[in-house]
């Protein structure tokens, strides 16, 4: 694992030594750490178990308040795994050029960073349960490759107050044909001093042998520990890859709210409520495939973004109320 971490540092003290030989560049470190607790009912897996969910260590460079870049890893499983890895070339707030590893621009969900998440995970991750027989929104979308880290470039930026784009292409799932995933996304703030986000988003990816495009529309409401309600919502619908050659259609919804209320403490500065409810479909002409996850949870503030959280994940397929499984997920954050 050195071997892999040490370009990292190197770049990283080279970075600090250019900073303090000019004022226009920066140089910042940056890293977090989530332990988990989780419980699962699916027979053939321990009952509890301690995980260390994510390690990650990074550094954000700037240069003259115009050129920036992100060097980001996680070494959680004793290996590395490269997440953001890209320098961003600001020309103007409505023409910017992002070119490296980054997540594509599709899902609010997907795109809300890791350490700022309503509910501890993005979707339904239950230890044991069969990833061929579960339908849930998230799960639909990740499982089809058309989310997270891809290599490639976007441009972005945003026009005046209310309106944000960005346009991507991407190596996609098989790079050694080149670039042959592409990505849109546009979202519209339509109330000055409102935390209301309107989006929608397309996201076009190709696996060996074949090839599907998925859409997807998104409300957001509030922020990040922002008194009051936090509301992430999406809708989506496209084609399954996860088997392509049957050529199914999926679709799915996702609701996650949360009411934050500040705490005059000492060491703790706020207290959260939380609740999910996510649907999928794998096959659309197939009828009781679907599923349901349904979660309540709960967090408790320590220090900006450290904060220790409470998930009961329960996920309902359709076809069989005896297949329900679920998950207790108790974690602690530290991201700095």
């Amino acid at each position: 694992m050195l071997r892999h971490v040490a370009p990292m540092l190197v770049l990283a003290l080279w970075a600090g030594r250019v900073a303090a030989q000019s004022a226009e560049v920066s140089t910042k470190w940056i890293g977090g750490v989530q332990v988990q607790y989780n419980t699962t009912d699916v027979a053939g897996q321990p009952g509890a178990q301690f995980e260390l969910r994510r390690a990650r260590i990074g550094v954000e460079l700037g240069a003259q308040d115009w050129i920036t870049g992100k060097l980001d890893a996680d070494i959680a499983a004793g290996s590395v795994v490269l997440k953001d890895v890209w320098v961003n070339l600001g020309m103007a707030p409505a023409l910017q050029l992002r070119v490296g590893r980054f997540k594509r621009p599709f899902s609010a969900i997907a795109l809300t960073g890791y350490s700022q998440l309503v509910m501890i995970e993005r979707g339904v991750r239950i230890r044991g349960l069969p990833g061929d027989a579960v339908g849930e929104e998230y799960d639909l979308l990740n499982g089809s490759g058309y989310l997270g880290w891809d290599v490639g470039a976007a441009v972005h930026g945003s026009v005046g107050r209310t309106v944000r784009y960005s346009v991507g292409l991407f190596n996609g799932g098989d790079a050694s044909k080149g670039p042959g995933a592409a990505a849109a996304r546009l979202t519209w703030v339509p109330l000055a001093g409102r935390p209301l986000r309107l989006s929608a988003a397309a996201s076009r990816q190709h696996v060996p042998g074949a090839g599907g495009t998925a859409w997807e529309a998104d409300l957001e409401w509030g922020a990040f520990r922002r008194p009051g309600l936090r509301l992430v919502s999406e809708i989506m619908a496209g084609d399954n890859l996860a088997s392509p050659a049957e050529g199914k259609g999926m679709r799915g919804a996702q609701v996650q709210a949360a009411w934050y209320a500040p705490a005059r403490r000492s060491r703790v500065q706020g207290l959260e409520l939380a609740g999910r409810v996510s649907f999928g479909d794998p096959d659309t002409d197939v009828h009781g495939d679907d599923g349901w996850l349904l979660t309540p949870g709960f967090a408790v503030y320590f220090f900006e973004r450290d904060r220790m959280q409470v998930n009961w994940d329960v996920y309902v397929p359709s076809a069989s109320a005896s297949g329900r499984r679920s998950a207790l997920i108790v974690q602690l954050q530290l991201v700095h």
